[in-house]
């Protein structure tokens, strides 16, 4: 499992593994647990505050909110944390001893600011300390995975979790890609019947040897270009 990392600075450029910048003494780590995601599974984000100097810097924060996570692609935003619940604007401090603070490891759900599910591509985690005055931020490349085809399906142990993509039947059902058809655990109402529907799913085996897809998740594809 790959885990990537960057540090950055209040100032300076990017780079995987590595702390850029000259001026600042808040440094911010964000890491996430692994380079690519299937579509729909949730990202975990552990934000990680360094403080280089010998003593406690107190960083002040103008709301409850210390830390922004968005998710974007070129310039612009598909899902913001800040901008996905009220903060309440209440001024506070916050001191970070020497070293290394986890200030919180964050769970997206997966799902864009409008409940899509994002297209397969590589997308942008901006993730920033929101104070007053140091503002270190970092970008994370991410990636979504296609989806599963339906016809290797087949080839799957029983339970394996899976993501596949495709429109649903008249009857809710089942869902049908370009490889083929399969049955659904429970039927699913698309709000348009052309959207492209993601299903989370678990594979499991009927017994006339079918393959059923337990629904643990689905939305309508993002029809933003990745």
């Amino acid at each position: 499992m790959l885990t990537r990392t960057l540090v950055a600075r209040s100032i300076g450029v990017l780079m995987l593994g590595a702390c850029v910048g000259a001026s600042g003494p808040l440094a911010l780590v964000a890491r996430v647990e692994r380079a690519s995601f299937d579509v729909l599974a949730p990202v975990a984000t552990t934000i990680v505050v360094r403080n280089d100097a010998k003593t406690p810097i107190i960083a002040a924060f103008p709301t409850t909110d210390e830390y922004e996570i968005a998710v974007r692609h070129g310039s612009s935003t598909l899902w913001s944390w800040t901008a996905s619940h009220p903060s309440t604007p209440i001024a506070r401090h916050q001191s970070f001893p020497p070293g290394l603070t986890t200030l919180v490891v964050h769970d997206w759900n997966g799902l864009l600011a409008d409940g899509t599910a994002p297209r397969p591509g590589t997308y942008t985690l901006h993730v920033a300390l929101i104070d007053t005055r140091y503002k270190p931020s970092v970008d994370l490349p991410i990636r979504f995975v296609p989806p599963f085809p339906i016809d290797g399906l087949s080839k799957l142990k029983e339970d394996a979790v899976v993501t596949v993509a495709g429109h649903i039947s008249e009857d809710r059902t089942t869902i049908t890609d370009a490889t083929g058809s399969v049955l659904l655990s429970r039927p699913i109402v698309p709000k348009n019947d052309d959207d492209t529907m993601v299903v989370l799913a678990a594979v499991t085996h009927a017994r006339d040897g079918s393959i059923v897809l337990y629904v643990q998740r689905f939305a309508a594809m993002s029809t933003s270009s990745s």
